[in-house]
């Protein structure tokens, strides 16, 4: 896990030298993974990004955040009550194009971001009827990596000159299957394919630097 933060540190390095601004987000969310029934799970988000101007009222926002996602079932059957629990915890890094003001005047505005996102499995938990396999390796088994698309939409209002505070909606959409199935036999249905959605709401602080 510690060579795979150092990378995604390597990732953001290169370009700090030009940076406008930077951000400190957190907040909550529903975490999912869709595909096979289950309800979302409450969880937290936190992240920073930073903000490189490329003209035009755009800017390019590389950050690194922390996201959870994950099911609940609860069924009866055989008149017993049968729940479970599974989650996957991810460190992610994302290239989002944003322009910060689509609408706005004076110190406030809002702004819109969105771009790709690839996540890096850091921890897994299961319980209940999902067994031990899920987090134990494959049959089946959480995949490593994750990735897909991301969007910001976030008002902000600047108290000073320096300094930004925003109220931000995200929300993500995973493009792999993030479980690994064996592969069928004769007489066992095929597992659905499985995604990850996080659907969130921040608070940010944005500093010029």
């Amino acid at each position: 896990m510690r060579r795979r933060i150092i990378a995604t540190g390597i990732l953001l390095a290169a370009p700090l030298a030009a940076q406008e601004d930077v951000a400190l987000r957190a907040g909550i969310g529903m975490g999912s993974i869709v595909g096979n029934g289950g309800e979302s799970i409450t969880v937290p988000t936190v992240g920073v990004d930073f903000g490189f101007p490329l003209g035009s009222g755009l800017s390019l926002r590389p950050g690194v955040s922390y996201a959870r996602m994950g099911t609940d079932v609860r069924y009866y059957a055989g008149g017993l009550e049968w729940t479970g629990s599974r989650s996957i915890d991810y460190v992610q890094t994302s290239w989002l194009l944003a322009r910060p003001r689509i609408i706005g005047s004076g110190r406030l505005s809002l702004g819109v971001q969105a771009g790709p996102w690839l996540g890096i499995k850091v921890s897994c938990d299961n319980s209940g009827t999902f067994g031990p396999g899920l987090c134990e390796g494959a049959d089946p088994g959480a995949e490593v990596t994750d990735y897909g698309l991301m969007g910001r939409l976030g008002l902000s209002h600047g108290i000073t000159d320096d300094v930004r505070v925003s109220i931000d909606a995200l929300y993500q959409v995973g493009l792999k299957d993030v479980i690994d199935y064996p592969p069928p036999e004769i007489g066992i249905t095929v597992e659905g394919k499985e995604y990850t959605r996080l659907l969130a709401f921040q608070l940010g602080v944005v500093l010029k630097t």
